[in-house]
């Protein structure tokens, strides 16, 4: 589906805004299992590249949803253990 607009396809932007929802949802609901989405993002992204190769497919977007899924698991995984730190240290705080 082409936006009339401009010259870009909305099908293609519609991952990004999933990503968006998801990590803003993660931030405040789930701070403990946000690395474990990301690990689970990255493994997905490289069975995408690893189909693409026994596939062989011809196109390039098993490639290009394999290199967002890799790329969001690694934001994802990164944020969850800085939120994971904050918070452990928090409570070290606390304790003391």
């Amino acid at each position: 589906m082409r936006c009339k607009s401009t010259n870009f396809y909305a099908t293609d932007q519609i991952f990004f805004v999933l990503l968006r929802q998801q990590t803003v949802y993660l931030h405040f609901c789930m701070k403990r299992y946000i690395k474990y989405l990301g690990i689970a993002d990255i493994i997905l992204g490289l069975l995408l590249f690893a189909l693409h190769v026994i596939l062989h497919f011809n196109g390039n977007e098993l490639l290009f949803g394999g290199l967002a899924l890799v790329l969001s698991g690694v934001v994802i995984f990164v944020r969850g253990e800085r939120l994971a730190s904050f918070q452990s240290s928090k409570e070290e705080k606390k304790e003391d």
